[in-house]
């Protein structure tokens, strides 16, 4: 098995990742909250995770989790549509510091279109089933799809024919590749949002078990993968997620894995960013070697 593969393939478990608001509030402008979204969304791709939950804690400043999910979300948005879908709001005043994620959809080789290749694109005319749809080339798409399309309406297609272009209209679940994450809200209903995914739910936190013990790593993959799910929990700099949460309310997400992905850590507080890659880098490698 090769190391490196293109296009990638989605995780065997469905990973979704929790980030309370409060990591946004406290940095102090509107730049530097950019700057955090776009090493958040990067660091995403990076270890293919499927959902973020943006949760609107108590310690967030208002506006704070609506702003990081805008900024999650437009860096979903292929560079080639953000023109022609994404409307210019203050919340994007430095959208141009963001490093593009670079995902397949995106077609980040900036390749001509060919046969089998997965791109998003936007309606622009539509008649039922079939519409003419823009995905980033000069040529708009014969698009085919089971439903009714709408203009204006993003969508993921696969190209079936490159001259004259044809595309298929496909849905995430029924792909092997990885397309992305998406983004979810959640504030008083963040417990029902975590359960709804019906994963292995992980506490991130220097107070739990060491995951270099092979057997609580062994087990913990063993259950993710029967469950076909992984729900990872971060908190701020300053408090872990059942902190942030509180006992009453993160009792009922019970039973939940208390990790330390980074023991021995040589800092007092490791900083979001830098906790979702070790965590993630040894999730990915860990799901990668049962392919």
């Amino acid at each position: 098995m090769k190391a490196f593969e293109w296009p990638p393939r989605k995780h065997p478990a469905h990973i979704v990742v929790v980030i309370p608001a409060s990591n946004l509030s406290i940095l102090p402008t509107l730049r530097e909250k950019t700057e955090f979204a776009g090493e958040l969304g990067r660091t995403l791709a990076i270890y293919k995770v499927n959902d973020v939950i943006v949760y609107d804690d108590e310690f967030a400043e208002e506006g704070d989790a609506d702003l990081l999910a805008t900024l999650l979300s437009y860096l979903q948005v292929p560079p080639y549509l953000r023109k022609r879908i994404v409307p210019i709001t203050p919340e994007l005043r430095y959208a141009g510091l963001l490093h593009p994620l670079n995902v397949v959809t995106h077609n980040p080789t900036n390749k001509a279109p060919a046969r089998g290749d997965l791109r998003e694109g936007v309606v622009v005319v539509s008649w039922g089933t079939t519409a003419k749809t823009f995905v980033g080339s000069k040529n708009l798409c014969f698009t085919e799809s089971s439903r009714e399309l709408k203009p204006g309406e993003r969508i993921l297609v696969r190209i079936e024919r490159a001259k004259p272009m044809k595309c298929r209209e496909v849905r995430p679940e029924e792909i092997e590749e990885y397309v992305g994450y998406r983004v979810l809200r959640a504030g008083d209903d963040i417990v029902d949002a975590i359960r709804y995914f019906n994963g292995v739910i992980v506490l991130t936190s220097k107070q739990g078990e060491s995951f270099s013990k092979q057997g609580l790593r062994k087990a913990l993959l063993s259950e993710a993968l029967r469950s076909k799910g992984l729900v990872l929990l971060f908190g701020n700099s300053k408090l872990d997620f059942d902190e942030i949460l509180g006992k009453e309310r993160f009792t009922a997400l019970e039973p939940v894995w208390r990790v330390n992905f980074i023991p021995g850590q040589g800092v007092l507080s490791v900083r979001t960013v830098e906790a979702l890659h070790a965590v993630l880098a040894q999730i990915n490698t860990e799901l990668w070697s049962k392919k």
